[in-house]
């Protein structure tokens, strides 16, 4: 999962606050390690200038969450920091949508509390029914839930308003993956790689839909060119075991084990499910729930994870995360 911009409202803050906050906006954009910790410096310099400029405070918090979710720094403390951001500018402005938008995020991935999440995003999209950060985080989070037809139209007409937003692109191939429909996921994500090739996971978000329909090959090369190296040793972990290559996978796991357990434990459980591994893979599932992963929020999307749909455990770890078996 990953993170929209912040709207503009029509208050004009301080023209240097506003220029940083742009300038700050623009590397959350780009969405890889590297350009989110330069985006935070600028939003936080921003925020010095004019605090009282609630769309900044939003996209302070989306910098965080985006961190978070792609494994890039542990969960807790980023979603703790975007809290407090998204406070901020609700306490500012009771009637920006990306706030309302923000706090639903937090309260899907981090309270697991879908029922305030979902209102707090439908108050969103009554703010703003055509904000495509606000129609995309809401078709994200209703996929979540199971209703993956109603999350992928919501998905669909925030590329209707803007058809270039990555953000949109990548949760319709993720949704479309979920759905089984892998030819449509491997276009978009293409195009995400086109549009974006250093983005943060652009060639796994090929790679996976190619791995599931079974073109390993195809599916190797794209892990193999992953440009950031938490979501290659992922990658490269599952397209391994798949083609047989035990010791491979398992040196790629290892590695990802060693590096990222603090961050990326339910990919880490993903990897244990594909491959057949059903006490590791749980085990790493309570893990992430322990770590509160934000990304666990998707744990209904995920076709890795749905190896295990037919143990009594994942009915469990369903219910202690409030989602329907």
């Amino acid at each position: 999962m990953l993170r929209g911009n912040s709207s503009v409202p029509a208050r004009a803050p301080d023209v240097e606050a506003y220029n940083l906050f742009l300038q700050g906006r623009y590397f959350a954009q780009r969405q890889s390690p590297e350009d989110s910790k330069r985006a935070i410096p600028y939003l936080q310099r921003s925020l010095d200038l004019d605090p009282s400029y609630a769309p900044a405070w939003v996209e302070l918090a989306n910098v965080n969450m985006t961190q978070a979710d792609y494994g890039w720094i542990p969960s807790a403390e980023a979603y703790s920091r975007a809290r407090e951001a998204v406070h901020q500018a609700l306490v500012l402005d009771p009637n920006l949508a990306s706030a309302h938008s923000a706090l639903g995020w937090i309260q899907s991935g981090i309270d697991r509390d879908w029922t305030a999440a979902e209102k707090s995003m439908r108050k969103a999209l009554a703010l703003e029914p055509g904000n495509p950060e606000v129609l995309t985080r809401t078709g994200l989070a209703v996929a979540g839930m199971g209703r993956l037809e109603e999350g992928l139209g919501l998905l669909e007409k925030a590329l209707e308003r803007d058809p270039l937003r990555l953000d949109s692109l990548d949760y319709r191939a993720y949704v479309l993956t979920s759905m089984g429909r892998f030819d449509e996921a491997v276009a978009v994500s293409r195009k995400v790689f086109e549009l974006d090739p250093s983005r943060g996971n652009a060639g796994f978000g090929i790679g996976l839909p190619l791995l599931l329909k079974g073109e390993l090959d195809a599916a190797l090369q794209q892990m193999e060119g992953e440009t950031t190296e938490s979501w290659r040793l992922f990658g490269l972990s599952l397209v391994y075991h798949s083609l047989g290559r035990r010791a491979d996978s398992d040196a790629e796991l290892a590695r990802l084990k060693q590096k990222y357990a603090g961050e990326m434990a339910f990919r880490i459980a993903e990897t244990h499910a594909w491959r057949g591994e059903n006490d590791l893979a749980f085990e790493w599932l309570d893990r992430a729930y322990d770590q509160q992963e934000a990304v666990l929020a998707d744990i209904k999307l995920s076709q890795l994870v749905r190896r295990l749909s037919n143990d009594p455990r994942y009915t469990i770890f369903l219910k202690k995360m409030n989602l329907p078996a």
